[in-house]
C-alpha cells in the first residue's frame, strides 16, 4: 500500500503524461445484443470494442448503463443488475447469460483494454433519464426499482412534463441519493481494476427540483454536490493507494462554469480542490468557443477535454452532412487548434469509423479535405435551465435555427478554420449557404464578404449557393463572415401584363433564410 502524498503524486504525474482521445461506450453492446448470436465475451467484444485496436484512442470509457440511476450491467451488489430485455424482438440483453459465464461485463472490457495497452474508464451515468418514457401501464425497461420504492426521491412525478421531459431523475438534494451515488463509484473502484471513474453529469443536467422549477440551484444544494465529490475524489484516492496504482477522475460538464453553477455543479470549486483530473466540456450544445474552455484550464491547472458528441441536428441535405468523415476532421481540427488537452468521443457505435484513425492530434488532420459548419450541435440549454440559451456564446445556424437576412441589412456570422499558412494555400476553400428554393432568385442578389474580402462567382449547386473563396482570404483561426441581400430589381417599363403581373406578385422585400453554412477545404494530396 502506498502513501496518500505518493498515490496523488503519481496520479497528478499520469494524468499529465500524454494527451488522451476517449471512446465513451454506452453500453448498449450489451444490452441490445443480437438475438441469433452465441453469448461470448468475444462477441460481446466484437460489438464495439475489437475494433478500437488500430485506431488512435488512447482510452475505452464503458458505461454499465446506469440508466435509470441504480441500474448497472456490472454485478453489482450496491444497486441493481439489469438482466431485463428491451423491447426489441432481434436482440437480448447479454448481461445475465455472460454473468452466468463468470463473465462480468465490465471485467471483460478491462482485460481487453489491459491486454491491448489501452486505459479503461467506468462510465457513470449520475442521473440519466432514459426512462421518463415510463408509465404505470406501459412500463419501462429501464425505469429500476429504486424508483418504484422511493418517488419522493424523484424530481418529478410520473409523466409530469418538466424542462426536457426528465421528470425521472433523481432529486441530489436527498442525502441518501448522494451516499448512493458515492457508494457506486466506490464499490467499483473496489472491485474492479479500472483506470479510471468518468463521472458522466451531461447524462441528464437536471439535478436538483429548485432548478426544474425555474429557479437556480441554491447554495446547499451546490454544497451538498460539492460535498460528494470531495468524497468521490478521496475514495478513488484511497483505493487507488491500497492497489499501488492511481485512479484517474473524468467528469463529463458543460462547458460553461456560470451555466453549470446554476443547475447544482460548481466547475471551478472542483478545479480549485483537486476533484478530477480531466474535464469534458459540451454535449448537446457547445456554450463556448474551446479557446475559452482551455483557458480555463490552464487557470486551475488541470487538463480540460473537447466532448465531440455525435450531431442530433435535423433536416440535412445529403450533399453536407455533419457525422461525415469531414465534418470530423474540422471538429477535431478546431478542438486541437483551440489547445484542448484531449478529445472525449461518444455515441460513435462503430469502431471502423475513418476519423479515428485521424484523432490523436492537429497533425493527423493537416492537409486534409474538411468541412466546418457554422454549428455542429444544436442542442437547446433552457431544457435544463431557464433562461439557459441567454449563456450561448457560439454561433447558432442549422436547419432548424436558421438565419434570417433582410434586403439592406448586414448579418455576421464567426467561424474557426484551423488551416495554417503554408498548408492552406494548397486548399480549395468554398463558402456553401443552404437557401433552398431560393438559391436562384439570390445568386445575383446575396453579397458575402470573408474577413472583408467580397466572393464573386457564384454558382447554384441544388438548394445550396457555391462561392468560391480565395486561400489568401480565410484566416487561421476566427473568420468573419458577413451576408448582405441587394434589394430587388425593379421590373423594367414595357413588359408585357402578364410579365408585369408575375413580377408584382413577388415579395421582394422578404429574407433570404440561411438554412446552413459550410465552409469547405478540398485538398488534392492523396488520403490514407
Amino acid at each position: 500500500m502506498k502513501s496518500m502524498d505518493t498515490i496523488r503524486a503519481e496520479r497528478r504525474e499520469l494524468a499529465q503524461s500524454r494527451p488522451r482521445v476517449i471512446f465513451n461506450n454506452d453500453g448498449c453492446d450489451i444490452l441490445y445484443y443480437p438475438k441469433d448470436k452465441p453469448v461470448t465475451p468475444e462477441g460481446f467484444l466484437a460489438r464495439r470494442t475489437t475494433g478500437l485496436i488500430d485506431k488512435e484512442v488512447t482510452t475505452l470509457s464503458y458505461c454499465t448503463i446506469s440508466s435509470g440511476f441504480s441500474y448497472f450491467t456490472h454485478n453489482t451488489r450496491i444497486g441493481t443488475v439489469m438482466t431485463k430485455d428491451m423491447d426489441s424482438p432481434t436482440t437480448i440483453n447479454a448481461t445475465a447469460g455472460l454473468l452466468a459465464q463468470g463473465h462480468d461485463p465490465l471485467q471483460t472490457i478491462v482485460d481487453f483494454a489491459q491486454q491491448h495497452g489501452l486505459e479503461c474508464f467506468w462510465s457513470f451515468r449520475m442521473n440519466d433519464t432514459h426512462d421518463s418514457i415510463h408509465r404505470p401501464d406501459k412500463p419501462c425497461k429501464l425505469f429500476p426499482p429504486l424508483k418504484e420504492e422511493h418517488p419522493e426521491w424523484l424530481i418529478g412525478m410520473t409523466g409530469m412534463k418538466l424542462p426536457g421531459d426528465r421528470w425521472s431523475a433523481v432529486d441530489y438534494t436527498h442525502p441518501e441519493i448522494r451516499e448512493l451515488a458515492f457508494q457506486y463509484v466506490e464499490e467499483v473502484c473496489q472491485n474492479y481494476p479500472v483506470d479510471g471513474i468518468e463521472l458522466d453529469f451531461c447524462r441528464h443536467l437536471l439535478y436538483f427540483k429548485s432548478v426544474t422549477q425555474g429557479g437556480l440551484a441554491t447554495e446547499a444544494e451546490v454544497a451538498g454536490m460539492n460535498e460528494l465529490m470531495l468524497r468521490i475524489r478521496a475514495v478513488a484516492d484511497r483505493e487507488g493507494a491500497r492497489r499501488g496504482k492511481p485512479i484517474l477522475i473524468a467528469v463529463r460538464v458543460p462547458d460553461d462554469t456560470e451555466y453549470s453553477r446554476a443547475i447544482g455543479l460548481d466547475i471551478e470549486y472542483w478545479m480549485a480542490n483537486d476533484v478530477a483530473d480531466f474535464y469534458i466540456g459540451s454535449d448537446y450544445f457547445q456554450l463556448r468557443p474551446w479557446e475559452d474552455w482551455v483557458a480555463l484550464g490552464r487557470r486551475y491547472g488541470v487538463k480540460v477535454l473537447a466532448g465531440l458528441s455525435e450531431s442530433r441536428v435535423k433536416n440535412e441535405d445529403k450533399r453536407f452532412q455533419r457525422h461525415s468523415q469531414y465534418s470530423y476532421r474540422a471538429r477535431l481540427a478546431r478542438a486541437w487548434g483551440a489547445g484542448v488537452d484531449g478529445l472525449y468521443l461518444f455515441n460513435v457505435y462503430d469502431p471502423q469509423k475513418a476519423f479515428l484513425r485521424e484523432c490523436s492530434g492537429a497533425q493527423s488532420v493537416l492537409g486534409k479535405t474538411k468541412h466546418y459548419f457554422a454549428t455542429f450541435r444544436d442542442g437547446r440549454p433552457l431544457n435544463y435551465l431557464v433562461g439557459g440559451n441567454a449563456f450561448r456564446r457560439t454561433p447558432l445556424l442549422t436547419p432548424s435555427y436558421p438565419l434570417a437576412i433582410a434586403s439592406g441589412t448586414l448579418r455576421t456570422l464567426t467561424i474557426t478554420i484551423i488551416e495554417p499558412d503554408g498548408t492552406k494555400e494548397h486548399g480549395r476553400f468554398v463558402a456553401h449557404l443552404r437557401v433552398e428554393e431560393q438559391a436562384a432568385e439570390f445568386v445575383d442578389r446575396l453579397n458575402v464578404h470573408v474577413n472583408g474580402i467580397r466572393l464573386g462567382g457564384a454558382t447554384v449547386v441544388d438548394e445550396w449557393l457555391d462561392f468560391p473563396v480565395p486561400a489568401t482570404a480565410i484566416r487561421h483561426g476566427n473568420n468573419e463572415i458577413i451576408f448582405a441581400v441587394a434589394a430587388a430589381p425593379v421590373p423594367e417599363v414595357g413588359q408585357g401584363e402578364a410579365d408585369q403581373q408575375s413580377v408584382c406578385s413577388r415579395d421582394f422585400s422578404n429574407s433570404l433564410i440561411l438554412k446552413d453554412f459550410v465552409l469547405s477545404v478540398t485538398y488534392d494530396a492523396p488520403e490514407l
